[in-house]
């Protein structure tokens, strides 16, 4: 006769998970902390702060020409300005 022999995985005991609290505790709301109380212990504008902002100023002018130039490039005026050799012209066609 075989005898049948329990893996480890077989005869492992899973421990059961502790059961969740049916209410939150009311002090929950209490301790939040603000971010304006932690930023002095994190450190605050400091010299590499400076430096980051200096070396990306230029980047960040680039960036707002090119965000802002399609504003200027898409807009289509209502009036022609009057050319007296155009003025032959439709307005659809000038």
């Amino acid at each position: 006769m075989a005898t049948e022999q329990q893996s480890p995985a077989d005869t492992a005991v899973v421990p059961k998970r502790p059961a969740a609290p049916t209410s939150a505790p009311a002090q929950a709301a209490d301790d939040s902390v603000d971010f304006d109380d932690v930023l002095p212990h994190l450190g605050e504008f400091g010299r590499y702060q400076k430096m980051l902002f200096l070396l990306l100023a230029p980047f960040m002018f680039f960036v707002a020409f090119v965000y802002f130039s399609q504003i200027f490039i898409t807009l289509t005026p209502d009036h022609w300005c009057r050319v007296p050799g155009l003025e032959f012209l439709t307005p659809e066609e000038r």
